[in-house]
């Protein structure tokens, strides 16, 4: 899978995503932390696939070293598959605070 996200910084604290993917292209919305992420991309299937949407919803604990995630397979707003994963996040130390911040 291939995902390339171009951020631009919005008002506050937030930062807005363009996204290119293998899984097609959308949108996404982020704070400066990078501690929430929601992902929305529409993919070019067919009209009679039972989807035609695609969210990811992040939530990152960095300073457990967690993240959760949510990915939807929508028709509409019609969720299809809904699919909820939890990793650990592998880093050579451990995080007291996000680790980046988009601009100044």
């Amino acid at each position: 899978m291939f995902f390339r996200l171009d951020y631009t910084r919005g008002e506050g604290n937030s930062a807005s995503s363009k996204i290119t993917s293998s899984l097609g292209d959308g949108l996404g919305h982020t704070g400066l932390e990078f501690r929430t992420a929601q992902m929305e991309m529409r993919p070019d299937v067919s009209r009679f696939a039972p989807f035609d949407t695609y969210r990811i919803e992040q939530t990152y604990r960095y300073e457990t070293g967690e993240l959760d995630e949510v990915v939807s397979l929508l028709k509409g707003e019609q969720p299809w598959v809904r699919n909820r994963e939890h990793a650990t996040l592998f880093a050579p130390h451990q995080f007291t605070a996000a680790p980046t911040r988009l601009g100044p």
